[in-house]
């Protein structure tokens, strides 16, 4: 077979038998299929995510009708810079293993669970978060806000 030939070939394979015209034609299947498949990975990774963390809320302005009673805040601190800090609850020291029991006593009265922990400065975190820890074990539902050392100066 000879070259001519073979472009005469596939000319005639490139031209529509009734008007002489060439016809391309995309295959876009593939194209199709991939977009399928990440539409429903798309759709699928949303419901795979793991929660993970302290739930972080902002503060909302306070409506008209709300009306305040004040139960008093009460304060955990962390005092010291050792692997065990020592702790303030409400400015009365309190041992880590009779953390709990205290911490079951002040909310067993209290409709507002609100927890703010304050810690030094030079403290790990992972100090910290053992006591956010055993206030969530203690008050289930409590919430944690931490506070800022008040540095004036």
């Amino acid at each position: 077979m000879s070259i001519d030939a073979a472009a005469e070939g596939l000319r005639s394979m490139a031209m529509t038998p009734s008007s002489g015209q060439r016809s391309i034609d995309l295959n876009v299947t593939p194209m199709i299929d991939i977009l399928l498949v990440l539409i429903i990975i798309m759709m699928v990774m949303p419901g795979l995510e793991r929660k993970r963390g302290e739930r972080a809320e902002i503060p909302q302005p306070p409506t008209t009708n709300t009306h305040k009673t004040d139960e008093g805040q009460i304060v955990l601190e962390l005092q010291g810079s050792d692997e065990r800090p020592s702790l303030l609850l409400n400015r009365e020291e309190v041992s880590w293993p009779e953390l709990e029991r205290r911490l079951r006593q002040v909310y067993a009265a209290r409709s507002l669970r609100v927890l703010f922990v304050k810690a030094d400065e030079t403290l790990f975190f992972d100090s910290v978060a053992q006591a956010i820890s055993a206030a969530h074990a203690a008050v289930p539902g409590v919430r944690v806000a931490l506070m800022s050392s008040d540095r004036r100066s």
